[in-house]
């Protein structure tokens, strides 16, 4: 239901907080291989690949991957785009310059254990990109929701601290490059709005 109205969510605080300094971190080069694991409709792995990257997207909802696959058909874009979740991963997936994983943890219980899978489609010296929901917003009672007609959903998000980010990310093997904390509500404009992380994979 969600991804009839996931693309018409252009003023959504949430994406325009962590999607320039995605791209910032993302810098030049585009001679990479990208696992995008939540993919969604394409926001990112589209673009990436329409600029010369190999990408791989995984997604969970059909809508979603289906809104993905029409957009790359209309747009000639070639890539790979699977039905899927993290807990799904399989090692012959294989291993990527770049994993990259958007707005999806704070739906997930075991953030450990997600991170660990990611970590393993890491190539040696490659990168790991996290956006997330902030959780001092889970914290103030923000909700994931969207409307469908007269609906309202709600979508269950989880508490992970960014120092429960941090940890993870370590004992997955990584060493955390960057980490940002980017955008304000009106309403309290103390507090950020997501959080975008950077991990690497030592070379050897």
């Amino acid at each position: 239901v969600w991804a009839a109205s996931y693309d018409h969510e252009a003023d959504n605080p949430v994406i325009a907080g962590e999607e320039e300094i995605i791209w910032e971190l993302l810098g030049e080069d585009r001679n990479i291989h990208v696992l995008d694991v939540g993919c969604g409709t394409g926001r990112h792995a589209l673009r990436l690949a329409a600029e010369g990257a190999r990408v791989v997207g995984v997604e969970p909802t059909r809508e979603m991957l289906s809104l993905a696959r029409q957009k790359a058909r209309e747009q000639g874009i070639s890539l790979d785009l699977r039905e899927g979740e993290i807990a799904s991963l399989e090692p012959s997936l294989g291993e990527f310059d770049l994993v990259l994983c958007c707005l999806v943890l704070s739906h997930i219980d075991d953030l450990g254990g997600a991170i660990s899978r990611l970590a393993g489609h890491i190539k040696p010296g490659g990168r790991l990109i996290v956006s997330d929901f902030h959780p001092f917003q889970i914290l103030i009672g923000w909700r994931t929701s969207f409307d469908a007609g007269e609906k309202k959903y709600v979508v269950p998000n989880h508490l992970h601290l960014p120092s429960e980010y941090f940890n993870a990310m370590t004992q997955a093997g990584l060493s955390v490059t960057h980490f940002f904390e980017p955008g304000r509500f009106e309403r309290f404009p103390g507090l950020p709005i997501t959080l975008v992380m950077e991990a690497q994979k030592p070379a050897s």
